[in-house]
């Protein structure tokens, strides 16, 4: 055989071994790094929802602080602008009655029968 197939075969069974290497190696990492995840995510789960919770929770009072000093003043005159009161209370006051409104209806009640 000549030194150009020797060069060949080496070169050949070179690419052979790295791409099995790489192949193996590439599984046990990949395997190692998905363990050691869950491993770390099952260590911290509570860290995790403590941290969810807490950052949840700020966001909440940001949103909502944001939310009052936009929306309060235009809610409060809008508010007020559909809630007349004095109305109301005339309104109320028209409802009001000397009589007993039970015993009115029973009173007319009978004249009917």
């Amino acid at each position: 055989k000549t030194f150009k197939d020797a060069k060949g075969f080496c070169d050949d069974r070179k690419t052979l071994c790295e791409e099995q290497v790489t192949e193996n190696c590439n599984k046990e990492l990949k395997a190692a790094l998905e363990d050691g995840q869950a491993e770390c995510e099952k260590a911290d789960e509570k860290g995790l929802e403590e941290c969810k919770d807490k950052t949840l929770k700020e966001e909440k009072e940001q949103a909502m602080g944001a939310c009052k000093k936009t929306q309060g003043p235009k809610c409060d005159k809008k508010c007020k602008e559909t809630c007349d009161t004095e109305a109301m209370g005339k309104c109320l006051k028209n409802l009001e009655s000397k009589d007993d409104e039970a015993e009115m209806f029973c009173k007319d009640f009978w004249r009917l029968l």
